[in-house]
């Protein structure tokens, strides 16, 4: 189609209705002459999508702003359009008295379906509708957001706030005793738990006298309970989703009464922590007097449940009378305490399963009881200390554990009575003894160690370590410092990751020069390897005819092999000794 023909099709479709479209607009804007008798019918399809914010400026449109009753007629254009509003108001209010029972619920002596029947008749005109709409206005306008939010989620959680009307008598923090202890608890949370005995709690009141109550005072407790707690509405919400898990853990425990409150009592007043410190840590609750012992999965189930009263008992206190709520704060205090001190415990144990692991002499088979709260305060401490201590002792070590040392002759021997200040020498001169003890020695560029550059050797044999060490003594060069660390591979995997922080923390700091060696088996995996896996460098070290010529050098050392086991060599070495006077070991 040619553009000559659009322009004359839309000239056509202009002409058509733009006409009838002002009419329309001309006749409906004559109805605001008199605008009180205006139907609601005749109006409904213009107003109803428009927001109350944009009402003046539509109504411009339709009749002049210098008019005197132009505010009268603005205010009931808004009222109409938040007709939607107040009928919803007006529905939650009849469903809280059906769902609870409440007869009436409000001052007006009319009757919500009157009521909900005279906003919804098509009949009203648009000054009728005002009036209708000003009394209702009149009676609810003085509730707030928060209120209108609290009606809400009472009638979304009907089911769940029907079962709290049920047991609003009974303490629903004896909900704690049950804690994981039940299949539907695995799938409630801490917090939804504290949501129904904060319910419980706001609403108490209310819902003891819904049944009876006939007059204004009961909307106006919930405005006083929505000011109150603010995030009440979003409390029932939760708890209305998990309604029938609630349910269920709380008719498996409701008998358990007041047993967990004094198993924790107990354990701050009358227990005893027994700790164990061997291969792993092993901590027990004993009370005075008596042979029942408490695990640390217990102490902790037990911790988890006092977090729980302390919250609760906490809000449950503010609406106590003064005796009452003493009490209720001298348990809360009990709960808090027994809470410092199982995170006291589990505070500890990481630390002394590193003293155990790093292989702290203390820690081999380490007993402790403590009594009071300070006593287990006082040996974290200690146990904090003694680990710093041990950190500290192995960065002052230039080897980390497993340091090769090598007796080869007076120049080199040092005792227990070595003081520590002489150790770096003795390792100094390493280098220099080994040149001259063995100065005729074949060299090889593959044990080479580069001063500033680590070097790590893989090997398949803890055997040849000897022959790697002395390899790389003697082809690194007899004026320099050259440190192996040897049989990296059998410490523990926290302890080879503390080796390799320490390594990569000071290897930009001088020329040094270190080896490590670390044997590796078939489909064997080490830390050390792994992040060192650019430098590694697969070594068997000197020769057997090498080693061999070395051992023969040595005039207090026999070596005694054979091919094969069970041929006598274990006989003859203890023979030889027996021979010079000497003890095996």
């Amino acid at each position: 189609m040619s553009s000559k023909k659009d322009m004359l099709l839309v000239a056509d479709i202009a002409a058509t209705f733009f006409p009838a479209a002002i009419q329309a607009y001309s006749q409906h804007a004559k109805l605001y002459d008199d605008w009180q008798k205006i139907s609601l019918k005749e109006i409904e399809q213009v107003w109803e999508r428009v927001p109350v914010k944009d009402a003046e400026k539509e109504l411009r449109f339709l009749r002049e702003e210098s008019r005197d009753d132009f505010k009268d007629m603005l205010s009931a254009v808004k009222s109409f359009i938040d007709r939607p509003l107040w009928i919803s108001r007006v529905m939650l209010v009849q469903e809280i008295k059906a769902i609870y029972g409440a007869p009436e619920c409000y001052t007006s002596s009319v009757a919500t379906e009157d009521i909900l029947t005279n906003l919804k008749s098509p009949e009203h005109t648009l000054g009728s509708y005002q009036q209708a709409l000003g009394r209702i206005q009149q009676l609810l306008n003085s509730y707030d957001r928060r209120f209108w939010k609290l009606l809400q989620e009472m009638v979304s959680g009907k089911d769940f706030l029907q079962f709290l009307t049920a047991v609003v008598e009974n303490d629903l923090r004896n909900i704690i005793n049950g804690v994981d202890d039940y299949d539907d608890a695995r799938v409630i949370q801490e917090e939804t738990i504290f949501s129904m005995i904060e319910v419980q709690r706001s609403l108490k009141p209310v819902l003891q006298a819904i049944h009876t109550w006939r007059e204004a005072p009961l909307l106006n407790m919930l405005q006083e309970i929505a000011r109150d707690n603010p995030v009440l509405h979003s409390r029932i919400s939760l708890c209305a989703a998990n309604n029938v898990a609630l349910q269920n853990l709380y008719n498996n425990i409701a008998n358990r009464g007041e047993a967990t409150k004094d198993k924790i009592a107990n354990a701050v007043k009358r227990g005893t922590y027994d700790f164990v410190f061997q291969e792993r840590v092993d901590v027990l609750l004993n009370y005075r007097g008596e042979s029942k012992q408490t695990s640390l999965a217990e102490l902790q189930d037990l911790c988890g449940r006092a977090r729980l009263y302390a919250r609760s008992a906490m809000s449950e206190a503010k609406s106590l009378s003064l005796g009452a709520e003493k009490d209720e704060e001298h348990m809360a205090d009990i709960m808090h305490e027994f809470v410092q001190i199982v995170d006291t415990i589990q505070g500890m144990i990481p630390i002394a399963t590193k003293l155990i692991r790093l292989g702290h002499l203390k820690y081999i088979n380490f007993v402790r009881k403590a009594v009071r709260k300070s006593e287990l305060v006082a040996l974290a401490t200690e146990l904090k200390e003694d680990l710093q201590d041990l950190f500290t002792s192995i960065q002052n070590q230039i080897v980390t554990q497993a340091m090769l040392i090598f007796r080869l002759n007076a120049t080199i021997y040092f005792d227990s009575t070595t003081r520590k200040h002489r150790l770096r020498d003795v390792l100094d001169d390493l280098p220099k003894t080994v040149h001259t003890t063995f100065p005729q020695l074949p060299q090889s560029t593959l044990d080479i160690v580069q001063p500033g550059k680590l070097f790590v050797v893989a090997c398949a044999s803890r055997y040849l370590i000897p022959n790697i060490v002395i390899s790389l003594f003697v082809n690194s060069g007899h004026s320099s410092k050259l440190f192996c660390v040897a049989g990296v591979d059998i410490l523990s995997s926290e302890t080879q990751y503390y080796l390799v922080k320490m390594i990569q923390e000071h290897r930009t700091l001088c020329d040094y020069m270190l080896a490590l060696i670390c044997c590796q088996s078939e489909n064997e995996n080490h830390h050390i390897l792994d992040q060192f896996a650019s430098l590694v460098v697969r070594s068997s070290g000197l020769a057997d005819k090498s080693m061999k010529r070395i051992y023969s050098d040595f005039r207090n050392v026999t070596c005694v092999t054979s091919a094969h086991s069970g041929q006598g060599k274990t006989t003859r070495i203890n023979q030889i000794c027996g021979e010079n006077r000497k003890h095996t070991i």
